[in-house]
C-alpha cells in the first residue's frame, strides 16, 4: 500500500488498509492515523456504543500491526483510542510503514528484495525493473462507482439540484420538445441521490427548494424583485445549512456563484414573462401585419396574395413597381378587405 501523492491522508479506514498491506510506504507530506470511530456524518456516538466499537477496532488494528513490532502496535492502538496521527517520517520510525518514497520508481527501488510473509513463508519482492501498469476501472460496476464518486461531491450535488430545477422550470415556461424537462428531472434525481450519499441536512434542501418556489412565483406574478431577493437569500441559507454538522461542505465562492447564476436565469425568465404580459394581444386580421405573403397573381400594383393559407386582394405600397407571381411580399397594413404590401426581394 502506497500513501501518495503529497498531501494524501490514510486516515480512519485508510489506516487499517495501510497496516493490512504486505508492505506499506508513504510519500513525504502525507499522513496516517486518526482512526477513532465516529457516526456517519461525523457525529459523536453514545458512550456505550462508542466504547464497544473502539475496543473491537483497537483489537483489530493491534492484530494488523503486530508483525510490525511493539512500537507500531502501541501507535496503532492509540490511533483508534486517541485519534493519534503520524507523518511519513514518524510512521517510518515507528515501523508503521516500511519505506518513505517520493514516487513509484523510488518505491520499487526501496522495496526491491524486501521480504513479505505469504502463507507463512517469507518471500523477497523482485521489483527491480518491474513495469508499472495502470489498471483503469472499466467494468460496469466500476463505471457506476466512478459516476457515483463523481457526483458525491457537495458542490456537484448542489449544482445538479440547481440545473435540475432550472431545466424543469424552463420546460414549464417554454413548453416543447421535453428535452429541458427530461434533462432537468434526471439531474434533479442524481443530485438528490448524491445528497443522500453525503448525508445532507434535508432542512437545507427544503430551504433551497423553497427558494425555487419563490423564483417561480416571481415568474407567474412579478413583484418587482421582492420574491427574487427572498429567493436568493433563502437559496444561500439553504446551501449553507445543507451540510451543517458534517465534514463536507460547499465553499462560499461556489455558493455565491450558484446563487448568482440562478438569479440570472430567473431574471431572464421573469423578463420574458413580463414582456409577454405587456405585449398587446394580436388576433384576427391584425396578426397578418409583418407576415410574408406569396404572390399568386401579378401585383401591378394590385393583385392577389396568399398569407396564412388565405387568399387576399393586395396592393403594392410602391405603385411604380411590379411583382411577379411566386415572389414574396410583406404585409404592412390592412385596408378593409385589401392588404397593403411591399416587396421583400425574395421569390420561390
Amino acid at each position: 500500500v502506497y500513501v501518495w501523492p503529497t498531501g494524501a491522508m490514510a486516515g480512519s479506514a485508510g489506516t487499517f488498509i495501510t497496516l493490512a498491506g504486505h508492505a506499506a510506504a508513504m510519500v513525504e507530506g502525507s499522513t496516517i492515523g486518526a482512526a477513532s470511530p465516529v457516526a456517519e456524518g461525523g457525529q459523536e456516538l453514545g458512550d456505550t456504543i462508542q466504547q464497544k466499537i473502539t475496543n473491537i477496532l483497537a483489537a483489530d488494528i493491534e492484530n494488523l500491526a503486530r508483525r510490525r513490532g511493539d512500537k507500531a502496535v502501541e501507535w496503532a492502538r492509540s490511533a483508534v483510542t486517541a485519534a493519534q496521527a503520524a507523518t511519513a517520517q514518524e510512521a517510518l520510525a515507528l515501523g508503521v510503514v516500511d519505506a518513505v518514497a517520493e514516487n513509484v520508481d523510488e518505491l520499487l527501488l526501496k522495496l526491491d528484495g524486501f521480504e513479505v510473509e505469504v502463507n507463512g513463508e517469507l518471500r523477497p519482492l523482485a521489483l527491480a525493473g518491474a513495469a508499472v501498469v495502470d489498471l483503469p476501472m472499466t467494468s460496469p460496476e466500476n463505471t457506476l462507482n466512478t459516476l457515483i464518486n463523481a457526483i458525491a461531491v457537495p458542490g456537484i450535488a448542489v449544482l445538479l439540484i440547481v440545473l435540475g430545477v432550472q431545466g424543469i422550470i424552463s420546460e414549464f415556461s417554454q413548453p416543447g420538445g421535453y428535452m429541458a424537462g427530461t434533462a432537468g428531472f434526471v439531474a434533479l434525481l442524481l443530485g438528490m441521490y448524491a445528497l443522500g450519499i453525503l448525508n445532507a441536512n434535508w432542512v437545507g434542501l427544503g430551504f433551497m427548494l423553497l427558494s425555487f418556489v419563490l423564483f417561480f412565483l416571481e415568474i407567474k406574478a412579478p413583484t418587482h424583485g421582492a420574491l427574487t431577493v427572498a429567493g436568493v437569500v433563502t437559496f444561500i441559507f439553504g446551501a449553507f445549512v445543507l451540510f451543517s454538522g458534517t465534514e463536507a461542505g460547499v465553499p462560499w465562492p461556489a455558493i455565491i456563484g450558484l446563487a448568482a447564476t440562478t438569479l440570472l436565469f430567473f431574471s431572464f425568465v421573469v423578463a420574458k414573462a413580463v414582456g409577454a404580459q405587456r405585449r398587446k394581444p394580436v388576433w384576427g386580421a391584425e396578426s397578418l401585419i409583418g407576415q410574408q405573403a406569396l404572390v399568386r397573381t401579378e401585383l401591378s400594383p394590385s393583385g392577389t396574395v396568399v398569407v396564412q393559407g388565405e387568399r387576399w386582394q393586395a396592393e403594392l405600397q410602391d405603385d411604380s413597381t411590379t411583382v411577379q407571381p411566386g415572389a414574396r411580399v410583406v404585409v404592412i397594413e390592412r385596408r378593409g378587405f385589401k392588404l397593403l404590401v411591399r416587396s421583400d426581394g425574395s421569390s420561390t
